[in-house]
């Protein structure tokens, strides 16, 4: 019996720019060589309502990969923070015009995003270098520090790296498709025992290749929005920024 089919619409309120903007990018993977209707009905059930941001840490790098604090990428409408309580509201799509018509009033006042974070690393080049340096040593001493714990993928917007299990008993079951993620010991472990991706050094790899050179060259978006989260909430401050930034400081 096929899982019923979802046919409610649903409204994503308060995302930042850089998390609408991983919409279109997974489209991409769920419309390649198989039609996802599971993905497809949710997104098309979907409205997406966005905030601009008004602050910037540290760890944001939108802008190093093509994104902006006002991206629209994603959005049906986005919101710009006017204080005590206003936003002006900016539609993007006929979904967003229609989610707010006749709920708002004219004003003079307009809002503004923050400044866009500086760009710290060029991706075209740090491609360029991580395709013709599989094999580096690079790979093993940046990840010396990488406990495996997977928050910088279970964080990620568009990390969509799944499985497809059978759980239940011998009586009764069902077969579902559950999150997985790449730096995970048992990702790639084969029945056999061989695991092709056998430490941390072999998996940072692995994401970064997928994230800034396959994942593009199949579908011609980087599969990054430069949120930031993969630093911010990594235990031990790892993540693509730092990684890419020490890519781009290498020499040949």
């Amino acid at each position: 019996t096929d899982a019923p089919e979802f046919d409610k619409p649903q409204l994503l309120f308060g995302c930042r720019p850089c998390e609408a903007a991983s919409l279109p990018i997974l489209d991409k993977v769920f419309a390649w060589d198989y039609q996802d209707r599971f993905y497809q009905l949710r997104r098309q059930m979907t409205t997406v309502v966005t905030v601009a941001c008004h602050q910037s840490d540290e760890d944001c790098f939108c802008s190093s990969v093509g994104g902006s604090p006002e991206n629209t990428d994603g959005s049906d409408v986005i919101l710009y923070n006017l204080a005590d309580g206003m936003f002006e509201v900016r539609p993007v799509t006929e979904k967003g015009e229609a989610l707010f018509e006749g709920k708002t009033s004219e004003s003079h006042k307009t809002g503004r995003a923050c400044p866009p974070p500086p760009v710290t690393f060029d991706p075209a080049k740090c491609k360029e270098w991580m395709d013709s340096h599989f094999d580096s040593p690079f790979w093993a001493e940046h990840a010396l520090r990488c406990v495996g714990c997977g928050v910088c993928t279970f964080l990620c917007p568009t990390c969509h790296c799944f499985d497809i299990v059978d759980e239940g008993s011998f009586a009764k079951g069902n077969r579902v498709r559950n999150w997985d993620f790449c730096q995970s010991a048992l990702f790639t472990l084969h029945a056999s025992g061989h695991n092709p991706r056998p430490d941390q050094g072999a998996r940072q790899r692995q994401r970064l290749l997928h994230k800034f050179s396959i994942y593009p060259d199949k579908f011609g978006k980087i599969l990054c929005t430069g949120c930031g989260n993969c630093t911010r909430y990594c235990p031990t401050v790892l993540g693509v920024k730092p990684m890419l930034e020490d890519i781009e400081g290498q020499e040949g």
